[in-house]
């Protein structure tokens, strides 16, 4: 991992964790948003939280959804940085 999550990153991908976690507990009553300031590093908490979400459920699906081709080119080469499990 070239990345290093600071402590409110940290505490963004827990909350998303438990968030998913929870959707899967109860389908159709959660929904799980991650929104941050420009820079605050959404991407990297994403990836970081995916990551311990397939560790532990290998059937775990994720859909990443965009408008743009480059904006998901741009996040797949981010989370290649920033996962080795990814």
């Amino acid at each position: 991992m070239e990345y290093v999550l600071r402590p409110y990153q940290e505490d963004a991908a827990a909350k998303v964790i438990r968030g998913v976690r929870e959707g899967m507990q109860y389908p159709g009553e959660s929904v799980t948003t991650l929104s941050a300031p420009t820079g605050a590093g959404k991407t990297i908490i994403a990836a970081a939280a995916i990551e311990e979400l397939l560790g532990t459920d290998p059937g775990l699906v994720v859909l990443w959804v965009s408008m743009m081709p480059t904006l998901n080119q741009q996040t797949a080469d981010k989370f290649e940085r920033a996962s080795d499990f990814l």
